[in-house]
């Protein structure tokens, strides 16, 4: 099911930039919450992140961003802070269950969607975590024009 005119819109939003080999995935979640700790700053709940490339050889590149509670973050050169993030014009399909093989299924769904309709992708995709302690699924999010 892919979901039209969705939007990403948040206030004060960090990230960092990685470079890894997919299954170094988890290592990096827990880098980037230790450097949120380490600068002490406040996770409000949203957290996402973005594949900035076509994985070759297994090796990604992303960026994972949190929502925090400060408004000010001094200028870092691990992190990068944005007190607005706003993407729009997006499509929206969500997945839970078998990860690997469902986000593939997903990326498919939406880029047949964006063919289908005679749309261009305008942003990487972006994979929000979201759920609770019973349920968590994920939602693929991408800028289409």
């Amino acid at each position: 099911m892919i979901v039209e005119n969705d939007s990403i819109e948040l206030k004060n939003v960090v990230s960092r930039k990685y470079g890894l080999h997919y299954s170094q995935f988890p290592e990096v979640m827990k880098d980037f919450y230790q450097l949120l700790h380490d600068k002490k700053l406040t996770p409000t709940g949203t957290l996402f992140y973005t594949l900035n490339n076509i994985p070759i050889d297994e090796q990604m590149a992303v960026e994972v961003f949190a929502t925090v509670k400060e408004s000010y973050v001094p200028q870092d050169t691990d992190l990068f802070f944005r007190s607005y993030f706003t993407v729009t014009d997006m499509i929206m399909t969500y997945y839970f269950g078998d990860v690997e093989k469902l986000t593939e299924l997903a990326y498919a769904e939406l880029i047949r969607f964006v063919e289908e309709n005679d749309f261009e992708l305008a942003s990487p995709f972006f994979h929000f975590f979201k759920g609770d302690q019973n349920f968590q699924y994920i939602e693929l999010k991408v800028g289409v024009r």
